[in-house]
C-alpha cells in the first residue's frame, strides 16, 4: 500500500524531466496496469456488498460452490443473483412462496449500475410484504390472500381498457350471510337490474343462482356455468365479465336475426296479389255466369219464334178450308 501511495503521489505531481533514458512507453504501460488494478471490479467485493446489504435487512445470504451465484433468502422468498468472474451481473431472479423463479430486469439494471441503495429498498419492501404475525403456514395464507387481491385489482383495472362497454361492468356486491353474497348489475340489453347469488357451501362447493326480470331476455349463462367460473378463477370481476361476454353473444345473434327478418319480402304484397287475382277470377267467373244466364233467354226467344210460326201456319190452313 505504501508503494501504491508513493506512486500515486508522484503521478499527481507535474511531469519532470526523466532521470534515465528509459522509454516513455514502458512507464505509461505500467501506469495503465496499475490503474486497471485499482479500478477493476472484483466479484469478491460485489459478494461482500450484497451480503452486507442483506444482513442489514435481516436476510440470509448463501454463495454457490462455484462462487458465481449469490442467494438472498427468506422464509417466503429468495433472490438469485448470477455474477461473472469480473463481478458483472448476468441475471437476477425472484421467487415467491411456492412459485417458480422469474427474471427481474429492474433488479438487473440496478445492480449493473451499482445502485445498491435502490436494491436495498426493494429487499426491505419484500421483507415487509411478508411481515405477518404467525408461523410459515400463516404467512403463506397471507401471501395467497394478497395475491388474490392483486389479481382482483388487476382485473378491475382491465375494465377501463374497453370504453365502448364500460357501462356494462358496473356491479355492486352485497353480503347476505357469512358464506353468501349477491352481485347486482344492470341487464346488458335492458334497464332492469339482475342479480347473481353466490353461496359458498364448503371450501370446494359453490352454488350460484342468476335472477332476472321475467320480461328480460336471457343472458346465456346458466347457474352451473357461473358456479364453474367462480371455482376456476375465484374472482367476482372475472366471473361478471364472463356473464357479460355471453350476453353480448346473445345480443349479437338477436341483431343478426332482426336483419335477416328485414331482408325477407313483405307478405302483405303477396296477399294483396292473391286477393287481386281472386277478384279477377271472381269477376271472370261472374262474366261466365252472366253469359250462361243469357242462354236461357235466347232459348225462350227461339221457342217464342217457333210458336209464332206454328200459329201462322195453322191460320193459313184454316183459311184454305
Amino acid at each position: 500500500m505504501e508503494s501504491l501511495s508513493l506512486l500515486q503521489r508522484h503521478l499527481d505531481n507535474p511531469l519532470r524531466k526523466p532521470v534515465s533514458n528509459a522509454p516513455d512507453g514502458l512507464l505509461l504501460s505500467c501506469m495503465e496496469k496499475i490503474e486497471r488494478t485499482l479500478n477493476a471490479k472484483s466479484m469478491f467485493s460485489v459478494m461482500n456488498t450484497l451480503e452486507l446489504l442483506s444482513r442489514q435487512k435481516g436476510l440470509t445470504v448463501h454463495v454457490s460452490p462455484s462462487g458465481t451465484a449469490c442467494y438472498i433468502t427468506s422464509v417466503m422468498f429468495y433472490v438469485e443473483i448470477q455474477l461473472e468472474k469480473d463481478g458483472d451481473v448476468m441475471d437476477v431472479k425472484l421467487a415467491h412462496f411456492e412459485e417458480a423463479p422469474v427474471v427481474c430486469d429492474d433488479l438487473v439494471q440496478l445492480l449493473r449500475m451499482k445502485n445498491y441503495d435502490a436494491f436495498s429498498k426493494i429487499l426491505e419492501d419484500l421483507s415487509n410484504m411478508y411481515r405477518i404475525p404467525g408461523n410459515r403456514e400463516m404467512k403463506a395464507k397471507g401471501y395467497l390472500a394478497l395475491q388474490a387481491l392483486e389479481k382482483d385489482l388487476y382485473s378491475m383495472s382491465l375494465l377501463d381498457r374497453f370504453p365502448d362497454d364500460s357501462e356494462l361492468f358496473y356491479f355492486e356486491v352485497v353480503p347476505h350471510k357469512n358464506t353468501s353474497f349477491s352481485v347486482f348489475f344492470r341487464h346488458p340489453m335492458k334497464e332492469n337490474l339482475a342479480c347473481v347469488v353466490i353461496d359458498l357451501i364448503t371450501s370446494r362447493e359453490v352454488q350460484c343462482h342468476l335472477h332476472l326480470n321475467p320480461q328480460d331476455p336471457t343472458l346465456n349463462s346458466s347457474d352451473d356455468f357461473i358456479a364453474r367460473a367462480v371455482k376456476r378463477c375465484m374472482s367476482v370481476p372475472v366471473v361478471m365479465r364472463a356473464v357479460f361476454k355471453n350476453a353480448a353473444k346473445v345480443k349479437a345473434d338477436s341483431e343478426i336475426q332482426d336483419m335477416d327478418t328485414e331482408k325477407q319480402p313483405n307478405p302483405q304484397s303477396k296477399q294483396t296479389t292473391d286477393s287481386n287475382s281472386l277478384k279477377e277470377n271472381l269477376s271472370g267467373a261472374g262474366q261466365q255466369d252472366w253469359v250462361v244466364t243469357d242462354k236461357p233467354n235466347n232459348t225462350e226467344s227461339t221457342e217464342e219464334n217457333l210458336s209464332t210460326a206454328k200459329l201462322e201456319t195453322l191460320g193459313d190452313n184454316m183459311e184454305k178450308k
